[in-house]
């Protein structure tokens, strides 16, 4: 399985870079997204892909951290996450955030593109922006697959 990694926020890269290399150092097959491509050359790049799972990383607007799955998935990877990481911080929730446009679809454009829904998005606050954090979601997505 290839893991994906997306970030949109420069404050997210050296979390994202750290979750590359856990990801790389235990022989997955990784591959970065970064905050320099555009929304429709990410989604190309995941449509090109088989067998993989996204995750991307987003700072969140408030001080909490959050899980959001895509809407035609189950909450099994963001349940154990959040059993992850609530050891260690305050998980505000894991939900499915559908648009408010058209409530059939995702609100977040890089889960509506998704082949099979195999994607979750942490919205981290600046206060988890730290190391044991990133290695509870390491250990949750290694337990998880």
């Amino acid at each position: 399985m290839k893991i994906i990694i997306e970030y949109d926020n420069n404050k997210l890269k050296n979390i994202s870079d750290e979750l590359y290399n856990l990801f790389k150092k235990n022989n997955y097959d990784v591959l970065m997204l970064n905050n320099s491509l555009s929304q429709n050359e990410k989604d190309n790049i995941i449509k090109n892909n088989n067998n993989y799972l996204l995750i991307s990383n987003k700072l969140n607007s408030n001080n909490n951290l959050e899980i959001v799955y895509p809407l035609k998935n189950n909450d099994s990877l963001s349940k154990v996450i959040n059993d992850q990481l609530s050891k260690l911080t305050t998980v505000s929730k894991y939900y499915q955030l559908r648009s408010s446009f058209n409530t059939t679809l995702d609100y977040y454009e890089i889960f509506r593109n998704l082949k099979d829904n195999n994607g979750i998005i942490i919205k981290y606050s600046e206060n988890d922006l730290k190391d044991n954090i990133i290695n509870a979601i390491y250990q949750a997505i290694i337990n998880y697959l």
